[in-house]
């Protein structure tokens, strides 16, 4: 199948498609929010997370975060359910980074603009100095 042009970002590739993506945040200076923190602080990190996903244009169904360990200094890793598939976030604060990964799928619309304002919104979360972008994995949902 010929692709169409991609200058209209909802315009949908074919054939469609899932694309992986994956971005490395290093140098974070806000570094409070890549811990744990006290129960209260990290529920308020899943929530401001959220946030940054739905104002990326993504449909959030649902989401969770998960400690490492008990220690407030620690990291976590947040888990978002969206309609266009899913999020992975995982901070590691002795680093001062974080890594996320995306899944979205390429069905009806194009969502790399939406991927890229999400990663836009989280690199101004933990206010990266050395974001890393990865190319993303673009696997057909038909075979051939």
């Amino acid at each position: 199948m010929v692709k169409k042009s991609l200058t209209d970002s909802a315009e949908l590739d074919e054939p469609p498609q899932s694309v992986i993506a994956a971005a490395a945040f290093y140098n974070c200076k806000n570094e409070n929010r890549l811990v744990v923190g006290t129960g209260e602080h990290l529920s308020k990190m899943r929530t401001a997370i959220d946030d940054l996903v739905r104002g990326s244009g993504l449909t959030l169904f649902g989401s969770s975060v998960e400690r490492y360990s008990n220690e407030e200094n620690h990291g976590y890793t947040y888990l978002a359910w969206i309609g266009e598939s899913a999020i992975d976030i995982h901070t590691w604060p002795e680093y001062g980074s974080a890594i996320v990964n995306t899944h979205l799928c390429n069905i009806h619309s194009n969502n790399d603009a939406k991927r890229d304002a999400f990663f836009a919104a989280v690199r101004t979360f933990y206010r990266s100095r050395q974001p890393v972008f990865a190319e993303p994995s673009r696997l057909s949902l038909e075979s051939k």
